[in-house]
C-alpha cells in the first residue's frame, strides 16, 4: 500500500508534504480525464461494431468489458470529487 499523504481531522484535510500530495492528486485527476476520454472512444467503437452487425464479436465483448470497468473507475473517482 502506498503512503497516505493527507491527514483528515475535524478541520478537514492537511498534509506535511504538499508538493507530493499535489503531484499525486494531479496524477489521479489525469487518470480520471484519460478514463473519461477512453469511454467516449469505446462508445463510438461499440456503435460502429453494432452498425456493422458485429455485436456478438470478441472485439465487441472486450470493449464492452472495458467500458463497464471504466464506469466503475469513474464512479469511484467521482465519489471523491
Amino acid at each position: 500500500m502506498k503512503e497516505i499523504l493527507t491527514i483528515k481531522d475535524e478541520n478537514g484535510y492537511h498534509c506535511e508534504n504538499e508538493k507530493a500530495a499535489i503531484k499525486r492528486l494531479g496524477k489521479i485527476e489525469e487518470m480520471y480525464r484519460r478514463t473519461c476520454e477512453e469511454q467516449e472512444k469505446i462508445s463510438t467503437q461499440l456503435a460502429d461494431l453494432r452498425a456493422a452487425g458485429k455485436a456478438k464479436s470478441v472485439k465487441f465483448n472486450q470493449l464492452l468489458t472495458k467500458k463497464l470497468t471504466n464506469v466503475s473507475i469513474i464512479a469511484a473517482l467521482e465519489s471523491c470529487f
